[in-house]
């Protein structure tokens, strides 16, 4: 557990408050693949990224997380495609 997540979980004993909401996207399909150079790692992050997720598809988790009553707390949310291998 990072140390983020461990102050947000003592703060969540002390009192009830939402405090941590972690959304773990997996590759998302944005200019972000572009940045390399080397023709080796760009090959590399182009075949990582064909199994991306639409940028699109983050939102609707956030507001998923968001949304929630008051007194519920979301973690944490992991988005993956369904083809993904890792």
């Amino acid at each position: 557990m990072s140390w983020l997540g461990a102050t947000s979980e003592g703060l969540r004993h002390e009192r009830p408050v939402r405090s941590d909401t972690s959304i773990k996207p997996s590759a998302v399909d944005r200019e972000l693949k572009l940045g390399s150079s080397d023709e080796a790692s760009k090959t590399v992050v182009n075949q990582f990224y064909e199994q991306a997720i639409p940028a699109d598809s983050v939102a609707p988790a956030i507001f998923f997380a968001i949304k929630q009553a008051a007194d519920v707390g979301i973690n944490e949310i992991w988005l993956r495609t369904l083809t993904q291998e890792f």
